[in-house]
C-alpha cells in the first residue's frame, strides 16, 4: 500500500509563502506544511493553519539562514552579525562539529524552538531542518533527545532514491550521483538511529534533487513510481516574491511550484492510482 505525504517547507518564513501553501493544500494536494517558529510570518502562519484543520503541521528547525528563539546574547557561539545564525553551510557546520560552545547553545536553541511551536497549541506533525541543518552530526544527538520529550514525532532523513530520482527527471545528473554518494552512508545510519529510539520517518523522500524546481513533469514520474510504504515529496510553493525569498532562494521557483500542486494533471494521477495525501500523524499515528 502507497502512503504520500506531500509537504511545503519554510511556513512562517512571509505571509507570500504562508498563503501559497494554504492554498496549496485547499486547492491542490498538499496535506503538510513545515513551519519556521522565527520566520517573520509566523503568526500569519498559526493564524491560517488553526483555520485550516486538515493541514498537518511540523517544526522547520531554523540553525542556518535565520533567526533564533533565544536572544543571541545567550548563544553566542550561534547568533552572528545582527543576531542571525550564519549563511556560508561549509562554515557553520564546520563550526558546530567542532566547538563545544556551539553544542551546547544548539541544544538549548532546539528546544526553544519546540517550546515556542508547542505554546501555538498545534499539534506537532513531524519535524526537519532548513537546509537539513537537523541531519548535522552535531544536531542531531541534541534533536533527537529534545524530539523525544515531544512525542517522538516523524523526523526527515532527506535521502532520494537515485534511479527513481533518475527516472522522474533525468536533469541535474552529475548533482545527483554526487550527492547520493555522499548522503546514502549517513542516511542509512539515520535510518537505524531513529528506528532504534522509536522516532518514525519516510521510507522515500523526493525533492532533495529538485528543491525548489519540482516541476509537472518530475511530480508525475514520482507518482507514477510510488511503491509501497511511506513516501514524502517536499515542495515550497509561495503565492508571490518575498525580500527572504530574493535573498537566500534567488532562483527557486515558488510560485510554479504552487501552479504544480493545484493542477489538475498531479489530482488526476493521484486519483488513478486511488491515493490520498496526509500528514505524518495520520500515516504513523503519533
Amino acid at each position: 500500500m502507497s502512503r504520500l505525504i506531500v509537504t511545503g517547507d519554510d511556513y512562517g518564513l512571509d505571509p507570500v509563502v504562508n498563503e501559497g501553501i494554504v492554498r496549496a493544500h485547499t486547492d491542490g494536494v498538499l496535506s503538510a506544511a513545515s513551519l519556521m517558529v522565527t520566520g517573520r510570518g509566523f503568526d500569519d502562519a498559526v493564524r491560517r493553519a488553526k483555520e485550516t484543520p486538515s493541514l498537518r503541521i511540523g517544526l522547520h528547525l531554523v540553525l542556518f539562514e535565520g533567526t533564533p528563539a533565544l536572544p543571541p546574547s545567550e548563544i553566542p557561539a550561534l547568533a552572528g552579525p545582527g543576531g542571525k545564525f550564519g549563511s556560508a553551510v561549509f562554515a557553520t557546520g564546520t563550526k558546530y562539529f567542532f566547538s563545544g560552545a556551539a553544542r551546547q547553545q544548539l541544544r538549548r536553541e532546539i528546544r526553544a524552538q519546540f517550546e515556542k511551536f508547542a505554546s501555538t497549541g498545534l499539534k506537532l506533525d513531524h519535524v526537519n531542518g532548513h537546509n537539513h541543518f537537523h541531519i548535522h552530526p552535531a544536531v542531531l544527538d541534541a534533536l533527537i533527545e529534545v524530539a523525544t520529550d515531544y512525542g517522538k514525532p516523524a523526523i526527515r532523513i532527506p535521502w532520494e532514491p537515485l534511479r527513481k530520482s533518475l527516472a522522474a527527471g533525468p536533469g541535474h545528473l552529475v548533482e545527483k550521483i554526487l550527492s547520493a554518494l555522499l548522503i546514502v552512508p549517513w542516511a542509512k545510519r539515520l535510518t537505524g538511529r531513529f528506528r532504534r529510539s522509536g522516532i518514525p520517518a519516510a521510507d522515500e523522500v523526493f525533492g532533495v534533487y529538485e528543491s525548489g524546481r519540482v516541476t509537472e513533469s518530475y511530480l508525475l514520474g514520482v507518482i507514477r513510481r510510488l511503491g509501497p510504504g511511506v513516501t514524502e515529496i517536499y515542495t515550497h510553493p509561495a503565492a508571490g516574491r518575498c525580500p527572504e525569498i530574493d535573498r537566500h532562494m534567488p532562483d527557486y521557483r515558488h510560485e510554479e511550484e504552487l501552479r504544480v500542486l493545484t493542477g489538475p494533471a498531479v489530482k488526476a494521477a493521484l486519483e488513478a492510482k486511488r491515493i490520498r495525501t496526509a500528514g505524518f500523524s495520520d500515516v504513523f499515528g503519533n
